[in-house]
């Protein structure tokens, strides 16, 4: 599920900019961005279910004169080229001191979530088994395809729901590595047991076995 915003043209004298979504009586919404001047003319904001960025501790609260330290973890893989904007919002009980949201941006460029084509073209198409296997918390997939084509590479549960699309683009002939960090898809770490991933390109489709133990 996604939904894409429009801009056409940006009037305001001030070049401050807050974008975001409410409902009728602005009872319940959520802020993109606050007061940032990065907003353009003709730019798309895509709003989707897949996180891209995660925050540790999600939330929390600090005593008066104490500290804390919030880790920021951003995801490219399998994200298309483009420029991702988020925002941490920050709240204080302090009447004198707003809320405060810090704007956090990924840039995309040429991103990839598998290694590099050693320039082999294979004469078939290939699925190997992943290594290691059994592993913790990262496994690597190797495979290989010998005409360009659009690749898919799905890990699913026993159950068979899909836990992560790792891969959906057009690849040229080669040799392709994909690393999996056991994450679904909104960045959580999934349980140990068995899971099954499968490689579709063109008219080849294979899948195999590999064990998460944490």
């Amino acid at each position: 599920t996604s939904l894409n915003l429009q801009y056409e043209q940006l009037n305001n004298i001030d070049p401050a900019y807050t974008v975001g979504m409410q409902n009728n009586d602005a009872s319940d919404g959520f802020a993109i961005a606050y007061n940032e001047n990065y907003i353009h003319n003709e730019m798309a904001i895509l709003i989707m279910q897949r996180n891209w960025v995660s925050v540790t501790p999600p939330e929390g609260q600090i005593a008066g004169g104490g500290s804390e330290s919030i880790h920021v973890h951003f995801k490219t893989d399998n994200f298309p080229d483009g420029d991702y904007w988020a925002g941490l919002r920050i709240a204080s009980n302090d009447p004198d001191e707003p809320a405060l949201v810090i704007p956090l941006h990924m840039r995309v460029s040429g991103a990839s979530a598998i290694g590099d084509n050693a320039g082999i073209i294979p004469n078939e198409a290939r699925l190997l088994q992943n290594y290691p296997n059994p592993f913790n918390p990262t496994t690597t997939i190797s495979f290989q395809i010998p005409e360009k084509s659009l690749v898919r590479m799905v890990v699913y549960n026993p159950l068979g729901q899909i836990v992560k699309m790792l891969l959906n683009k057009e690849l040229t002939p080669g040799e392709y590595q994909i690393v999996w960090d056991s994450t679904n898809e909104f960045g959580q770490s999934v349980p140990s047991g068995i899971y099954f991933y499968e490689l579709h390109t063109g008219n080849f489709n294979q899948i195999k076995k590999m064990i998460l133990l944490h």
